[in-house]
């Protein structure tokens, strides 16, 4: 009977394989057909969708901005006031070194490139955005920002 679990195949264990088969087939039918036809205009996020983040971005901004970039005594920073500092750290090395560099390499002048020359510009990009953060972060330790 082999391993336990695994009897011989039966109704069901086939619908599951003809299904995952289907969709198999589904998905090779649609990439073929979008490599055929160019397309008019890249997916992407749709414009609401871009507007509302960047809304909660400026709103953020706004009303958090000034516990950000304040000036701090150290020995009697609040924990609330550490942990947004330390959230506005991570998410932008997150940012600058993970999604630009990604989205700069999906960008439709960067992929004509050749792959040394596509490695280069990412390899610039991701560089670029770790040495601002370093950077940033050594002038706000400097001012008592964090």
């Amino acid at each position: 009977m082999g391993r336990q679990g695994q009897g011989p195949p039966g109704p069901r264990r086939n619908i599951v394989r003809a299904a995952a088969v289907s969709l198999f087939a589904q998905l090779a039918a649609t990439s073929a057909q979008a490599t055929d036809e160019p397309a008019a205009e890249e997916s992407g996020l749709p414009v609401a969708a871009v507007i509302a983040i960047v809304l909660v971005v400026v709103v953020f901004a706004v009303v958090l901005g000034p516990r950000v970039i304040r000036v701090i005594d150290r020995r009697t920073l609040s924990w609330p006031d550490g942990w947004l500092k330390s959230v506005v750290i991570v998410v932008y090395f997150i940012v600058f070194t993970v999604f630009l560099p990604s989205f700069v390499l999906q960008m439709s002048t960067v992929a004509a490139l050749s792959r040394p020359a596509q490695e280069l510009v990412g390899s610039a990009v991701w560089a670029v955005g770790l040495g601002a953060g370093l950077v940033g972060l050594w002038y706000a330790q400097r001012t008592s920002r964090i």
